[in-house]
């Protein structure tokens, strides 16, 4: 069954649009009748340029807080660090502009259908006029050509007369060119919106501070004529009209300046638009669609239902499920449109996904629309490597380079650290300082640790030990050494961390006052012993940095150990502080449970505790939220705790175009929903191969192709009336492996390259043949 998303009328607004991207040029496509709107990105245009944004008061600060904390005065240290140790905002990702085309004195049309086609990357658009022409529309946005290409075709007669638009919210010239358009704009030198207030400041324009950029439109029409008028062509008696568009800003890196003279952005569009000459319609399907398909094709999941609803529109079918419809095949959907859009935002040479992942209409969008690195960034990514789509991984990354460079002048100048930091927030610029407002959120230097592990997961996944040496372990060691230099010793003799904050969340002192910095909250400690023991296993795998190996060995068994409650519960912070929010959407303290895997029996009972103490109170009430507390459920293996929180992601914070609902659209509760239902199909951690591990009730029978899973193996299942039927696992190198199903459980012998097909109690064999 081909994933789609279907819908009988055009979009109303754009969380009905449909998203294009190939990782740096996206698009939201509408379809339109009368008015086709394409609302555009591309993936360097933020505001600001490189600053200094060192807070040289910090760092004479930073005794005093660790003693007044030590004196349990939580509030005081607290006022300090928001007085004399925070930054400024970070900078905000903005649109391009919005491409029109609008069909003049065009009659009305019926049997309108318009569908994206998650396997080929396709938008379509078809439905007939009432004079009886048929019309059809389809759109991509190719990686390999770097080009967003739009064709409208009158399947008889002409079209009717069409007039091209392109317009930008920024500071801008227009040029004509017989058939194409130039659009040149400069980008904001700052917008200001305190973060997380209302009412944000002005954005403002500075003449030659900001990035500028071009977008380049070329028209192709078979039949007509095309001629250019004031602000965009018209087009006459065409057959079909095919709409090329490209986009560049005169970014180079995070260090450098911008040019406002730089005449690149436009040098680089016509080299992709006219270098080899016109781009036939034929050739760029022909090689987005070779492409597209490579990633897309490796997985497939289908989740059987006794009566499909997949005829109908998606918007309907998702208005049904609210309302308590089941429908597995909408679920699978998720799963797969998860996979394309990180496809769409996340690819080579490209920026990574952020908060809305390539996609943003606004100039002064939420948040920022930044990498909130305290969990929205890493939950974009926590499915990249085990639903097959290790590639998209390269853009975070380079993103991880670029702040271990970046990051230690901070380290040094802010905390007399080695090695590198970052903060809760990063932008374009690569920030890696405290932003502005409440230490909950502002002051946390332990985003950086915590992105680092993406390294180690890619590692783990791929076992490529090249990656290892020259990409993964150069970032992972500096991380390691700002940790190490981080901890402090506690008058018990342990090490942690002071001051500490849980991401976002606040308790109440002594006296009453909300507060949120305190010493060795449970995040930190488990980033501590996660990164650093990654880091070591890093090292002792290479033969290399013998100091830093030892400098962990003698740290690791010193770090605090995890703490359970009163009632049970993993403590969040060093004491059991009464919460100022029972109900709050992190659950930062369980961050050992996933995406680690540092807890024992005990402290996973604690964290089902934990869990239904936040959702009893109201957690989960935003997608990314909702998202997270089912990849938890997942890895404890409850089933129909890690549904309940899916279907909640769906039915109460998913948009009419299954865009995730934060609210306001963020696009992490789309990925941490697809990690979820992969979680819940397959894990691989403690180096043993779960194999169905929280199957729910609902998924009675299915079959999913191609997941990845730790070791570099690619697995296949399938399974009827919730029993496992079959697996067939295939291992890229020669390894032992124990699988477990139920209670079954067997240590196999793979070899490179060798399939072997298991029942469901794990008996199997050998195939003779080798993988494709």
């Amino acid at each position: 069954m081909t994933p789609h998303l279907r819908y009988t009328r055009a979009a109303q607004n754009w969380n009905e649009a449909l998203p294009l991207g190939n990782g740096l040029l996206g698009a939201m496509v509408y379809g339109g009748v009368h008015h086709e709107t394409l609302d555009l990105n591309e993936g360097t245009l933020w505001s600001g340029f490189p600053r200094d944004d060192i807070n040289y008061e910090a760092r004479r600060h930073l005794q005093k807080v660790r003693e007044l904390l030590q004196d349990g005065q939580h509030f005081e240290a607290q006022s300090r660090i928001e007085q004399h140790m925070l930054g400024r905002s970070p900078e905000a990702y903005q649109p391009l502009g919005t491409l029109k085309i609008h069909a003049l004195n065009a009659p009305e049309a019926s049997n309108y259908q318009r569908t994206l086609n998650l396997s080929d990357g396709i938008f379509e658009v078809q439905y007939q006029r009432e004079n009886g022409t048929r019309e059809s529309r389809e759109a991509f946005i190719s990686h390999p050509d770097s080009v967003l290409a739009y064709r409208w075709k009158a399947e008889q007669g002409t079209l009717p007369e069409l007039f091209i638009t392109l317009e930008t919210p920024h500071p801008a010239q227009l040029q004509l060119e017989q058939a194409g358009l130039v659009l040149k704009g400069q980008l904001p030198s700052r917008v200001v919106d305190n973060y997380h207030q209302d009412h944000p400041e002005p954005v403002l324009y500075e003449d030659g501070l900001g990035l500028c950029f071009c977008a380049l439109l070329k028209v192709q029409t078979e039949g007509g004529k095309v001629t250019p008028l004031a602000q965009g062509l018209k087009i006459e008696g065409a057959r079909s009209v095919v709409v090329l568009l490209t986009a560049a800003s005169n970014h180079q890196d995070w260090k450098t300046v911008p040019d406002p003279l730089d005449e690149r952005p436009e040098v680089q569009c016509r080299e992709v638009l006219e270098g080899d000459g016109p781009l036939s319609w034929e050739t760029l399907k022909a090689r987005h669609l070779q492409d597209h398909q490579s990633l897309f094709s490796r997985v497939s999941l289908n989740l059987y239902a006794d009566s499909s609803r997949d005829h109908l529109p998606t918007d309907q079918r998702l208005q049904a499920y609210k309302a308590g419809e089941q429908d597995p095949e909408l679920e699978s959907l998720y799963f797969q449109y998860g996979r394309y859009l990180l496809m769409a935002s996340s690819r080579a040479g490209g920026q990574p996904a952020n908060l809305q992942g390539l996609w943003n209409p606004h100039v002064t969008p939420p948040w920022c629309s930044d990498y909130t690195i305290n969990i929205n960034t890493q939950m974009n990514y926590w499915m990249a490597e085990s639903c097959n789509l290790s590639e998209c991984t390269e853009p975070l990354f380079a993103l991880l380079d670029d702040l271990s460079h970046a990051g230690r002048r901070t380290a040094r100048v802010h905390y007399g650290a080695r090695g590198w930091t970052a903060h809760h927030n990063t932008d374009l610029w690569r920030m890696t300082t405290p932003t502005n407002g409440s230490a909950s959120w502002a002051f946390w230097p332990m985003g950086g640790g915590w992105l680092s592990r993406h390294l180690w997961e890619h590692y783990l996944f791929t076992r490529d030990t090249d990656f290892l040496r020259y990409q993964a372990l150069p970032v992972l060691s500096g991380a390691a050494e700002f940790l190490l230099d981080w901890m402090v010793e506690h008058p018990n003799g342990t090490l942690g961390t002071s001051p500490s904050s849980s991401p976002e969340n606040q308790f109440l002192d002594a006296h009453g006052q909300k507060c949120a910095v305190t010493s060795s909250c449970t995040m930190d400690l488990a980033i501590l012993k996660d990164v650093l023991s990654c880091t070591l296993e890093a090292c002792e795998i290479l033969d290399t940095h013998e100091d830093l190996q030892e400098e962990i060995r003698a740290a690791l068994p010193r770090i605090a150990p995890f703490q359970t409650g009163s009632r049970g519960q993993v403590l969040e912070w060093d004491q059991e502080f009464e919460e100022a929010e029972k109900g709050h959407r992190h659950f930062s303290h369980l961050y050992g449970l996933f995406p680690a895997d540092l807890f024992d029996a005990h402290l996973k009972q604690a964290s089902r505790v934990t869990l239904q103490e936040r959702l009893d109170h109201g957690s989960g009430h935003t997608g990314w939220s909702a998202a997270w507390a089912a990849n938890l459920f997942a890895r404890l293996q409850d089933r129909e705790k890690a549904y309940e929180m899916l279907h909640k992601l769906l039915a109460h914070s998913t948009l009419p175009n299954l865009l995730d609902d934060h609210p306001p659209f963020q696009i992490d509760g789309n990925f941490g929903g697809t990690s979820a239902i992969s979680e819940m199909l397959l894990q691989s951690h403690g180096d043993v191969l779960h194999l169905l591990p929280a199957l729910p009730e609902h998924w009675a029978s299915g079959e999913v192709r191609g997941l990845k899973a730790r070791g570099n193996l690619t697995v296949d299942l399938l399974w009827r009336d919730g029993k496992l039927v079959s697996a067939q696992i295939l291992s890229a190198q020669n390894c032992t492996v124990v699988v477990q199903h139920g209670h079954f459980c067997k240590s196999m012998d793979l070899k490179a390259g060798r399939k072997v097909r298991l029942g469901g109690a794990l008996e199997g064999q050998l195939e003779g043949q080798k993988a494709l």
